[in-house]
């Protein structure tokens, strides 16, 4: 009997590279074999949405609402644990997508950034996200929110 220890942990996204003259404005995650067992913040002026389909795949999206809620080149810092995970860590791939036909079905992660730059016109691009832009940090809830700066 192959018992599954299922391992929660925060999803950190990393390694954008945003620079001064573009913004971060939407992440848009794919997962596959990975269950979101809380939204753990919402950074100001911004959204998030989670969905999940019959299948272990799920979508997870981070988006400013406004030009106010982008995300700048010093605050990458502010998605640090958007979201509290839980998988089975003993089938974490990085691979980019598990078997959907396999009896078990290993924690992926990828995705997408969109980047917009801050200059008139606004272009935008999208920057693919692999496993090496997610940092799972082993966690047994969301952390307690930071205080006011005085």
């Amino acid at each position: 009997m192959n018992l599954l220890v299922r391992q929660l942990s925060y999803c950190r996204i990393v390694g954008i590279p945003i620079s001064a003259d573009r913004h971060l404005t939407k992440v848009d995650l794919r997962t596959w074999g990975v269950e979101v067992a809380a939204v753990c913040h919402i950074p100001p002026v911004s959204k998030v949405s989670v969905a999940f389909d019959l299948d272990p795949g799920g979508v997870l999206i981070w988006q400013a609402s406004s030009w106010h809620g982008e995300v700048g080149q010093d605050e990458l810092e502010v998605l640090r644990a958007l979201f509290l995970v839980k998988y089975d860590e003993s089938l974490f791939q990085r691979l980019p997508r598990g078997n959907p036909r396999g009896e078990y079905h290993p924690a992926t992660f990828e995705g997408v950034a969109t980047l917009t730059s801050v200059k008139d016109p606004p272009r935008t691009s999208r920057i693919k996200l692999g496993p090496d832009n997610f940092e799972l940090t082993p966690a047994s809830r969301c952390p307690d929110p930071e205080k006011p700066k005085t």
